[in-house]
């Protein structure tokens, strides 16, 4: 007898394959393949070529995306088939690319540690 934990996945799966390509089906597939943290900060549409539009509220989470595309893509071909999400075009909300401001490397004024730094007399 096979445990129900190995059951409901290939069941999940088989279920899904055999529905219309529709963007409840590629939503709900989404929200599967990367879970309810990242399904609540992202939106999904499937383009005609086989293009997942997927936007993301910052550059943060664009790099997370980016990191765990190849992951997604292949749980997401294990749900929906191979071939129907062929790529992840990743973009952040409104269009554009969040820039942050660089940060400066700190100031040093001696190459001597503090420990090796003369003490001053008391007078």
């Amino acid at each position: 007898m096979e445990p129900l934990s190995r059951v409901l996945p290939a069941a999940l799966r088989e279920v899904l394959r055999q529905t219309p390509l529709s963007r409840e089906k590629i939503s709900f597939a989404w929200r599967m393949a990367v879970g309810p943290a990242i399904d609540r900060v992202t939106t999904v549409e499937l383009t005609g070529d086989g293009t997942l539009e997927v936007r993301a509220p910052n550059q943060a989470w664009r790099r997370e995306l980016t990191r765990s595309s190849g992951v997604i893509l292949g749980r997401l071909a294990e749900m929906l088939g191979a071939g129907t999400v062929k790529t992840i075009a990743l973009r952040v909300e409104g269009g554009h690319e969040e820039t942050r401001p660089r940060r400066q490397a700190p100031r040093t004024t001696s190459r001597r540690s503090p420990a090796r730094r003369p003490h001053k007399r008391k007078r």
